[in-house]
């Protein structure tokens, strides 16, 4: 059931105009996370059953999942605000959660959480132990480098991120071009070491 309040989050968030439910909104993202991760869960215990790579497999719609989310925190939640598709033109409004000021914040938990996708949260049951089954234990090792490098970026851009697009452009631009590389990692080796298809539409450009 949808709330009065999410309701109006979604409102707010369309119109660009204040929350009256900071705490509640923050709530509802927190609820949405744990039920990606529900689902990323439940893509798990198919795996074990299916290690076919097609479109449509549980390892495809992983290796996709994670480099459509990594796009999305890279273009719509840095990159677009930043002025990457706008001839750098800086739009600070249209970061995530403007009004709550909690943007870097929750970019920061979003790639955190992904690295823990990647890597099942150290179980030995993710796509970077897959990797190193395939013979691809350099390519993981990559990988999980440049998610401590963009994570480290990321640490260095202060909330509200509106204000850190204007008076510090550069912090955030150095994160933007580390969760960059790693997206390029994610769609282009990883991709092509597991014999995955990207099927998303991504966000060229920005």
């Amino acid at each position: 059931m949808i709330t009065d309040a999410e309701t109006y989050c979604r409102v707010s968030s369309y119109w660009n105009v204040p929350c009256r439910y900071p705490t509640i909104c923050y709530r509802i993202i927190l609820i949405k996370i744990l039920r990606a991760i529900i689902v990323t869960t439940h893509a798990y215990i198919t795996l074990v059953a299916n290690t076919k790579t097609n479109v449509g497999s549980p390892i495809g719609n992983i290796v996709n999942q994670l480099a459509f989310q990594m796009d999305v925190l890279k273009g719509p939640r840095i990159g677009w605000p930043l002025g990457k598709q706008s001839n750098g033109i800086v739009f600070a409004t249209k970061v995530e959660a403007y009004y709550a000021g909690i943007s870097a914040a929750l970019a920061k938990e979003s790639l955190a959480a992904l690295k823990k996708m990647y890597t099942a949260n150290g179980s030995g049951k993710g796509i970077s132990d897959y990797l190193v089954a395939l013979n691809k234990a350099a390519l993981n090792t990559e990988v999980l480098a440049q998610f401590d490098v963009a994570l480290a970026a990321l640490q260095l851009v202060p909330d509200p991120l509106s204000a850190t697009l204007i008076s510090q452009p550069t912090l955030a631009d150095n994160a933007y071009k580390e969760i960059q590389k790693l997206l390029t990692l994610l769609k282009t080796d990883v991709a092509s070491a597991t014999a995955v298809q990207i099927t998303f539409m991504d966000n060229d450009g920005d």
